[in-house]
């Protein structure tokens, strides 16, 4: 007699649920270029200096966050974009895991299927710790980094609307 074995009906499931870890990492990893490009534009329209393009993705965000508000650009303006690059920001160590580390897919003991991600910069410390996602909960985190990524891409292209400009 064969006892259950938890979620997982056999080996084509766990294909499609590895696949499906794998297009979500593809998605994130998209999404974080897309985000580097708009901030990259940002800090370029603003004249701003410069910033290396080989800098780190947390530079770059501080550079934008230093760029004034201005004629095109309200207080209240710079005051939303800041707050989505803060939304950004939080997920930088999330980013690093997934771009650092080799994904690895595992089957825990609940027949439970987890992403593991392993950054590099831990690999010669005896503390590895790992990030680690259940499909939902990558599904989660993919989704909120679309949403903060439109967010801020919009946050970062508005911009006042001149006086002669508005609707009467």
């Amino acid at each position: 007699m064969n006892a259950p074995t938890g979620t997982l009906t056999g080996i084509g499931e766990v294909d499609r649920k590895m696949l499906s870890f794998y297009r979500l990492r593809s998605e994130m990893l998209d999404c974080f270029a897309d985000v580097e490009a708009a901030i990259l534009n940002y800090i370029a329209e603003n004249g701003a200096k410069p910033i290396c393009e080989t800098a780190p993705l947390g530079h770059k965000i501080e550079a934008a966050k230093k760029i004034p508000a201005g004629p095109h650009r309200s207080k209240e303006l710079k005051k939303k974009t800041d707050a989505e690059l803060f939304r950004i920001a939080e997920l930088l160590t999330i980013r690093a895991d997934l771009v650092h580390s080799r994904m690895e897919i595992a089957i825990t003991t609940s027949n439970s299927i987890v992403a593991i991600f392993r950054n590099a910069k831990n690999s010669a410390s005896d503390d590895r710790a790992a990030s680690v996602f259940t499909l939902p909960q990558f599904r989660e985190l993919v989704t909120a980094l679309q949403t903060a990524s439109s967010s801020l891409q919009q946050a970062l292209t508005k911009r006042n609307i001149a006086p002669s400009q508005r609707a009467k």
